[in-house]
């Protein structure tokens, strides 16, 4: 292998190790969330439990799992079947579509539930909440053409040319849904802790919007 490659393959190969693993790190993390829900709060009504584990959790850990599949794969098949072979870095997993097609169904349907809890705590208020699900649709959609584009495409280069400004408009539009969800969200929850009294709900409404900040 050329020594010409080493910087490359530590900028891309080395970005792609260390993303696979926080991404399965982070798998396990939102998989143990999901088992201490129902551990926590056992008497919650069985409508709440279905809405919020087989609609939002679990449709998202079947999807996730998926995407973690895929991305493994990739990882796999770079640097195990690619290995000593410089030219498969410049083709396309089989398996880069499906992690699209995942990665397009999970952001979406988190950006969907948020906007919905920004209608509940706005007292009714839609012009946001529809803009956000308005938004992730469209995200989903440019989300399937990508896949449907990389299906057909076999090189790193082609894929450049011809799905580059749709994964930047994905990119985009992921961007500005979360920051109107964040924005929106920390806006009504500083509302909802000037109006209340008690020490311990003010609290409560600031650590949540940290976590919407950070995250």
């Amino acid at each position: 292998m050329s020594t010409q490659l080493i910087p490359t393959l530590q900028m891309n190969l080395g970005a792609l190790l260390i993303g696979v693993l926080v991404s399965c790190f982070l798998f396990g993390i939102v998989t143990l969330q999901m088992y201490l829900y129902y551990m926590k709060f056992p008497n919650d009504s069985i409508r709440l439990k279905s809405m919020y584990v087989a609609v939002l959790k679990l449709s998202c850990r079947v999807c996730e799992l998926g995407l973690t599949i895929c991305v493994c794969h990739i990882l796999y098949y770079l640097t195990i079947v690619g290995y000593g072979e410089p030219r498969y870095f410049f083709t396309l997993p089989a398996s880069l579509a499906s992690a699209v097609i995942f990665s397009g169904i999970i952001g979406p349907i988190v950006q969907m539930f948020f906007a919905e809890r920004i209608r509940k705590i706005s007292g009714g208020k839609l012009i946001i909440s529809i803009l956000c699900w308005i938004m992730a649709w469209f995200r989903l959609v440019m989300s399937f053409v990508t896949a449907a584009k990389t299906i057909r495409i076999n090189s790193i280069t082609e894929f450049q040319v011809q799905c580059k400004w749709l994964l930047t408009t994905v990119l985009a539009v992921c961007v500005a849904v979360d920051f109107v969800i964040a924005v929106s969200l920390c806006y009504y929850l500083t509302k909802r802790k000037a109006q209340s009294m008690e020490r311990k709900a003010n609290f409560s409404i600031i650590y949540l919007q940290l976590l919407l900040i950070i995250l």
